[in-house]
């Protein structure tokens, strides 16, 4: 116990002083984080299975311990503290405003979506590349029923540098969700900005994962629309696009995430909306 009080000791000044002074934590990131990550995720990447689950598996009975509890939870909180809470403060992302006339950047989309062939295959093997990871892989979850109790349809590890994603997601999220996790192998931890990273890659790469891209911001828009104008959009998409259509809701941050400063980085999500309204089509 008092080993464990050492260590938050001296993890919670570490975090504190790469919170407030963002050079030292950029410095941090690109030499020493971000290559460790990058190891980890080259040994996991030789497994043909995701650690992190069966790494789960194994330290739950720790955790039911009072003897090893701290210990585990010590090393589990110092590895994001040092491996990957830095990246929210590395480099400071500006702000994107939501659009202010959500409705058009609706229809822009639709509009470039059913010009396109629609059709999508499994992205596993082919996200690095788009990535600009040739090296990396995205791995599915091999029980993906805990990604579905999260509502999430993928997940970047710190602890094993691993990006997993539920195989049974949608067959149009699974592209841009691929590349949106490999951009956090990138060091690029603000969720907005990791979409707009990854929005760019994946429309470059053409194909399924443009056309992938531009579903996951429709689909975000389309949380910003009342019923009216959704049924609007959905009688501007042709018979094959109107089945794709989903609707992702506003995203909250969680108490935790307020607490350490990073409450508006891990909800952004739809920072991308924003960055669209500014940008020329394509």
């Amino acid at each position: 116990m008092k080993r464990s009080l050492i260590c938050v000791a001296i993890l919670a000044p570490a975090m504190a002083i790469l919170r407030f002074w963002p050079g030292l934590a950029g410095l941090w990131m690109e030499s020493a984080a971000l290559p460790l990550l990058n190891a980890l995720h080259r040994l996991s990447a030789a497994l043909p299975f995701p650690l992190l689950e069966p790494l789960a598996l194994l330290l739950l009975p720790g955790l039911l311990r009072r003897r090893s509890r701290a210990l585990i939870l010590a090393f589990m909180i110092g590895m994001y503290g040092l491996l990957w809470y830095p990246a929210y403060f590395a480099a400071p992302a500006p702000n994107c405003d939501a659009p202010a006339d959500a409705e058009q950047l609706c229809l822009r989309l639709t509009d470039a979506l059913n010009a396109s062939a629609l059709a999508f295959e499994p992205p596993f093997d082919a996200a690095g590349a788009v990535a600009g990871l040739p090296w990396a892989r995205v791995k599915p979850a091999r029980y993906p029923e805990w990604m579905r109790r999260m509502d999430i349809e993928g997940l970047f590890s710190p602890w094993t540098g691993e990006a997993l994603v539920d195989a049974d997601a949608p067959p149009g999220s699974l592209p841009f969700t691929c590349v949106h996790e490999l951009m956090h192998l990138k060091g690029i931890a603000d969720e907005g900005q990791a979409n707009i990273a990854a929005y760019r890659y994946c429309v470059d790469q053409g194909g399924m994962f443009a056309d992938s891209a531009r579903l996951w911001a429709l689909r975000c828009a389309l949380g910003r629309l009342d019923e009216p104008a959704r049924a609007r959009v959905a009688r501007r998409a042709n018979r094959r696009l109107r089945p794709l259509l989903m609707i992702s809701e506003v995203r909250e941050p969680s108490p935790l995430s307020r607490l350490l400063g990073i409450g508006r980085q891990t909800a952004d999500y739809d920072a991308l909306l924003g960055w669209l309204a500014l940008t020329p089509p394509a």
